[in-house]
């Protein structure tokens, strides 16, 4: 990598994937995405680490609340939510997850890269 920081975006939304890394990209960052455990086997679901995480400097993760997950049987997004935090994980949530979440829908450019930031000097303080 050339020293440009990698940020994972963890959404099943195409359209709300698209914006947040072309906000981030905008402002020099690389992305990668992942639609979480929908679309493709994640290791999370195993209880195996994700390589995407493990590569990313900083993760965005959208996920839903309790409510919207037991409408929609999605429970693999609660891996998500479980994985020890060091606070590079930038959880953004449409209802309630209670003290995980960092940001709720809608999100602002500004909040967004604001949370990216805090969760890279973060990084830098860990080493």
């Amino acid at each position: 990598m050339d020293g440009t920081r990698m940020i994972l975006v963890v959404c099943e939304d195409p359209g709300r994937t698209g914006t947040w890394t072309g906000w981030l990209e905008g402002s020099g960052y690389s992305t990668m995405r992942c639609s979480g455990p929908t679309e493709a086997p994640c290791p999370r679901l195993a209880g195996l680490p994700c390589a995407l995480r493990q590569i990313a400097d900083a993760a965005v993760v959208e996920v839903q609340g309790p409510d919207q997950q037991q409408l929609h049987g999605e429970v693999g997004e609660r891996g998500c939510t479980t994985l020890p935090d060091d606070g590079t994980t930038i959880f953004v949530a449409a209802g309630d997850i209670g003290a995980r979440a960092t940001l709720r829908h809608p999100v602002a450019p500004t909040d967004l890269l604001g949370a990216v930031e805090r969760a890279l000097a973060r990084r830098a303080q860990l080493g």
